[in-house]
């Protein structure tokens, strides 16, 4: 069973991008600098070796837990 006849199957209708990579790069430089410009706005007191190392799994500062050692 071929991938397009499994979505088919349930109502899913295939992705069409029609400015291809260049839009999905660009969203994401725009999320990520966004990321960065609520961190410095953020007014936590979170050492920037911590919110960087929550960065990298996945957390913001103002989600990651103080007790979260790794």
């Amino acid at each position: 069973m071929s991938s397009k006849s499994k979505f088919e199957r349930f109502g899913v209708l295939p992705n069409s991008r029609d400015s291809g990579d260049l839009e999905l790069k660009l969203r994401c430089q725009v999320r990520f600098y966004r990321t960065v410009l609520a961190e410095l706005k953020s007014k936590s007191a979170m050492p920037w070796n911590t919110r960087l190392k929550a960065w990298k799994l996945g957390f913001k500062s103002k989600s990651w837990d103080f007790s979260n050692r790794y």
